[in-house]
């Protein structure tokens, strides 16, 4: 299963946009981060703490720098913050 559906796309992206101010290239790339993240864990349909936990568990991300690390964790609390949302 997709963390992010072919028709979540458009509502994430204009939420971001609308409630974030973002452009839509920084949009794009917040979804970039988001399916990035996916090659880390599993994203489950509701997004909590422990998921961040288990992020930060993972060799692999632990590997990153911490720029991106903090980008790719920023991007899954805007997904989870956006489902409450709708």
């Amino acid at each position: 299963m997709e963390t992010i559906k072919n028709d979540e796309f458009g509502g994430f992206k204009c939420w971001l946009m609308k409630n974030k101010n973002y452009k839509e290239k920084s949009a794009w790339d917040v979804i970039s981060r988001i399916r990035r993240s996916e090659q880390f864990i599993k994203i489950p349909e509701e997004i909590t703490l422990e998921t961040l936990f288990l992020l930060e568990q993972n060799q692999e991300f632990s590997r990153l720098t911490v720029s991106v690390k903090s980008q790719i964790r920023k991007a899954l609390r805007f997904l989870m913050e956006f489902r409450k949302c709708n």
